[in-house]
């Protein structure tokens, strides 16, 4: 992609037209680069630990509950996570009896829950078990977080993902700094001083792919070995470790101490957690080609999960209504069975989104879009700054099955659509077909695709839906 030479699906007959909006999608691109990149990265689950009790903090209400600057511990690296483009789900394990403070009321839709138990490993087994019931793939990666680390940066936390994704596991971690001397048991005499050199003081997040993490945690709960951290379960099994730079600032809150220790770093500007604001819109796309029903799985979706419906073909074709030099080049593309123009489409979406967001709404399914690597590449560069993507669900059938419902769906049609003639239909299919290849490969890159067979009635197909959405939780 360059802001120089516009992409090659965005020149149509009329080239004077066709000039203007790739020149102006390229300066688009240029002017929001930085965003794009600082969102880039592999897609992830989080776990959150906010099960502890804190003894040490001699306090009645469990550590992560106590306040910073008057919002609680766990809320600062819940909203760094909220912020973060490439999280897919978080986890929260949390005791029941606290899941109805006020303050969490507004992460709902964004934020599940799942049980504490006796130990550190079994809170983490809760969290992992809550995503896998959704999602049977154990290659995606998952972060461990202690709530009790408030300050995590998003840029430590990519860093850690980074690693995990090229190794398998990782984790953050900072030199250690005073002398560190080792004692005999119960005598307390000094028989060592450790080389400060090879030692580092663990944090998390501590990433890994989930299946390794599992298969770690129940490998040393079957031999009962003692562990302190997910990192030590995984180093058990004999699997490489990698550990990265962390942050003197990304603190662990374990004494009455140091919470003044995390408002001075807060005040002093020498941390900056993201703003407390409301959970950024999350989307869904479905991908499916012409005639897989993506409408009616948007449908079913919008009704018994809660979400929000947007078709970009809806949007287009109201937008070709209302005449005018834009109606007139969505018509154009429609007839000619080629791509509207990404910069019409996906200002259409951002406006749609912005507009139902400030309702309220949350959590958005878009279909008929991306249909190209250059429609994809638009949407990071004009969204990457306040809307994440849940995931991508491609809706596939037997290609007959799916020329078939579309003449069909042309003959029944109370408005004839220019675009259901048996001519247009097939270039429709076999550009979709062509399409559609490297825009998968692109969701495939981060995790983020599910292909869902859309054969069978709509209840099957539905049911095969809810299993792909990572979030099922209704709103």
């Amino acid at each position: 992609w360059s802001a120089a030479a516009p992409a090659r699906g965005y020149f149509y007959s009329d080239g004077v037209r066709s000039l203007a909006v790739g020149a102006t999608v390229g300066a688009a691109v240029a002017s929001r680069r930085t965003l794009a990149t600082q969102a880039a990265g592999p897609a992830f689950d989080v776990v959150i630990l906010a099960g502890g009790k804190g003894t040490r903090m001699k306090s009645e209400t469990p550590k992560q509950l106590l306040t910073i600057q008057g919002k609680p511990v766990l809320q600062w690296s819940l909203n760094t996570y909220c912020s973060m483009a490439e999280v897919r789900r978080i986890i929260v394990v949390l005791a029941e009896q606290y899941r109805a403070a006020e303050w969490l009321q507004k992460y709902h839709g964004r934020v599940e829950f799942a049980d504490p138990g006796d130990e550190r490993q079994d809170s983490v087994m809760s969290g992992l078990n809550c995503l896998e019931q959704h999602d049977e793939s154990g290659d995606h990666l998952v972060c461990i977080h202690d709530a009790a680390r408030p300050l995590v940066s998003a840029s430590a936390v990519r860093r850690s993902v980074a690693q995990a994704a090229e190794t398998g596991a990782a984790l953050l971690g900072v030199p250690v700094k005073p002398t560190i001397k080792q004692v005999a048991p119960r005598t307390d005499k000094v028989v060592g001083t450790l080389n400060r050199e090879v030692l580092r003081e663990a944090q998390t997040p501590q990433v890994f792919r989930r299946e390794l993490l599992m298969s770690a945690l129940q490998y040393v709960a079957r031999d009962k070995l003692t562990v302190t951290d997910d990192s030590s379960a995984v180093e058990a099994t004999g699997h490489v470790v990698r550990m990265v730079e962390g942050e003197d600032s990304n603190l662990k809150v374990t004494t009455p101490e140091d919470l003044p220790v995390a408002e001075n770093l807060i005040a002093s500007g020498l941390v900056v957690p993201p703003p407390d604001s409301d959970p950024a819109p999350q989307v869904a796309f479905i991908i499916g080609g012409p005639g897989s029903g993506k409408g009616t799985q948007c449908d079913f979706i919008v009704d018994q999960l809660g979400w929000s419906h947007m078709s970009a073909g809806e949007l287009l074709r109201q937008e070709r209504k209302k005449g005018g030099p834009t109606a007139d080049l969505i018509e154009e593309c429609m007839q000619n069975a080629t791509i509207v123009p990404a910069m019409i489409t996906v200002k259409l979406l951002v406006a749609e989104i912005k507009r139902k967001h400030q309702l309220g709404v949350t959590r958005f399914l878009i279909d008929g879009f991306p249909r190209s690597v250059e429609n994809s590449e638009v949407w990071d560069t004009m969204t990457a700054d306040f809307v994440k993507v849940a995931c991508a669900i491609s809706l596939e059938g037997d290609h007959q099955e799916l020329r078939r419902r579309l003449i069909k769906r042309g003959s029944e049609a109370a408005e004839a659509r220019s675009d259901d003639n048996v001519e247009v239909i097939e270039r429709r299919l076999r550009n979709h077909e062509d399409q559609a290849r490297p825009v998968k490969a692109i969701f495939a890159s981060r995790n983020l695709l599910h292909i869902v067979d859309a054969m069978g009635t709509p209840d099957e197909v539905f049911a095969r839906v809810q299993q792909a959405l990572p979030v099922s939780e209704q709103t």
